[in-house]
This record gives C-alpha cells, structure tokens and sequence, in this order.
C-alpha cells in the first residue's frame, strides 16, 4: 500500500496538487457560503465563486485524467470521472441552490429557497425572548414584505407579549396585501382583529367594523357565516367604544 501511494506522488505533477488543494479548500468554503445566509447579501459574488470553482475544477480534471491516461484503462477513466462529478454536485448542489433561488426565480421566498426559514426568530421565540423574535421578524418583513408566513407570526407574537396595539398593526397591515392573500388568510387576518378589538381594546365598534367586512366582501361563505354568529353575540353587548 505505501509504494503504491509513494508511486502515485511520484507520478503526479506539481499542479495535481496545487489545484487539488484550491479545491478542497473551496468545496469547505461553498458549503460554508450556502448555510451561513452569506449568499442572500453577496450574490453576484456568490456567481464569481461559482465560476472560479469551475474554472479550478476543470483545471484539476484535466492535469489529472492527462497524467494517468497512459498509465490506466479508459473504463477506470470512467468510473473516476463519475465518481469526482458525483462528489462535486453533492457538495455545490447546496450554493448552486441558493445562488438559483435568489438570483433566477422571480420570488426568491418560494420554490428552490429551501434553506431560508425563520431560525433566528424562533430561537429567541424558544427562549422567551418575545421581544427580540419580533425585532427578528420586523427584519425578515423589511427584506421581504411578501413573506406572509413572517407577517403572521409578528402578528401572533405581538399578541402573545400583550402588546394588543401593535397586533392590530401587524394584522391590519396583512389585510391590507388584499391581493397577496387567500380566502382564508384574509378573513383570518379580519378576525384577528376583531377578536383582539372586542376581547383586548374593549372596543366593540372596531371589532364589529371587521366582522361587517368579511360579511360584504365575502358572502356565501363560511367565514361570512362565521363573522354574522359573532356580530349576533357582540350586539348584545354594550358599545364600550361610545362611552
């Protein structure tokens, strides 16, 4: 086994091992670069990478497969060319990913942006820190205001930390992205807010002002059905709002 390792050193050129340490060392750094977040501010160099990756990796290939095409049989050629292209999709797949996700796609919140999700937020979410999971997500909304997922969990998470006026922002801003939202989450959003002005605020004029708009906005459907038995139970209450 040590004279045939010796005699692979001996027979490989200096730029065997030059390029093949650039790459090793490159293949640590890409799949650093794909998980750390780095490629979502540095794009465009994330692309150069790429690009220099290849331009080394074709420069390995090919000082290798020159030196050992007189030394083993095309079928070995094969079979290590295979398995070196195997090795390289499996650690470039993730940056490739991400780089497409951010850069391609016309939404680079869905489709091939598998690696984004909410770590930081829910973290401080996990250790109680109701406050800085918020400040957390006021980011995420200010990279991306369409990221509906993001608005409703600020909403929620202001509700949880008792701060019922912020919740009303968060959940009347979500209703405001009319065009951006389902069925569902646009009445869920209404309802939000009419539960968190007749239970909270103490304000039943605001929450039946909700309750009306998913009635005439969306009639003949559950959630009309729904907010017209709430609006029955709120009007025989008194409007503390008029007092």
């Amino acid at each position: 086994m040590i004279p045939f390792i010796s005699s692979f050193f001996h027979l490989m050129p200096v730029w065997f091992f030059i390029f093949g340490s650039l790459l090793l060392v490159m293949i640590i750094i890409s799949l650093w670069f794909a998980f750390s977040g780095w490629v979502e501010r540095y794009t465009i160099l994330g692309w150069v990478f790429l690009a220099v990756f290849s331009a080394v990796y074709i420069s390995f290939c090919k000082v290798w497969f020159a030196t050992l095409v007189d030394s083993i049989s095309g079928i070995m050629i094969s079979l290590l060319s295979v398995v070196l292209s195997g090795l390289i999709l499996a650690t470039q797949g993730p940056l490739l990913l991400e780089l497409i996700s951010r850069s391609v796609l016309p939404d680079p919140s869905r489709g091939l942006k598998l690696l984004k999700v909410h770590t930081e937020a829910e973290r401080k979410v996990a250790e109680d820190d109701l406050p800085g999971a918020i400040e957390e997500y006021q980011k995420i909304i200010a990279k991306d205001p369409d990221d509906i997922t993001a608005r409703f969990r600020m909403a929620d998470l202001c509700y949880q930390n008792k701060d019922y006026r912020k919740a009303v922002e968060a959940y009347r801003a979500l209703a405001e992205l009319n065009e951006k939202l389902d069925l569902s989450q646009q009445c869920s959003a209404l309802m939000r807010l009419s539960e968190i002005h007749a239970g909270n605020l103490g304000d039943l004029r605001g929450a039946r002002k909700y309750l009306e708009k998913i009635i005439e906005e969306h009639p003949d459907t559950k959630f009309s059905e729904y907010a017209t038995n709430r609006l029955d139970i709120l009007g025989g209450k008194p409007l503390t709002s008029d007092r």
